[in-house]
């Protein structure tokens, strides 16, 4: 399979939107952890997993994802829609 960001498009997101780059980097730590779990989920579907990857290696880089969201930093709604977008991933 390919590589997938998330990262990407939620930093430029958020720099077109005024945000700080404190709100950038949250968003990274959230990013690179999904985008690695929504690969390994499309490589698992596709039966093109590297052996040892699971649904269990998908869930723990979207719950990695989910714990990067820091509410000091990201409003409770912002934490909450990211966090619905990371369980779409989740197997």
């Amino acid at each position: 399979g390919g590589t997938y960001t998330v990262e990407g498009p939620l930093r430029i997101g958020a720099a077109l939107a005024g945000g700080s780059a404190a709100v950038g980097e949250s968003l990274s730590r959230f990013g690179r952890p999904l985008g690695e779990a929504f690969q390994l989920r499309d490589d698992l579907e596709d039966d093109e997993a590297t052996a040892g990857v699971t649904s269990g290696t998908v869930n723990a880089l979207v719950d990695e994802a989910k714990g990067a969201l820091d509410p000091a930093i990201l409003t409770a709604e912002s934490i909450q829609a990211l966090g619905r977008l990371a369980d779409t991933v989740a197997m």
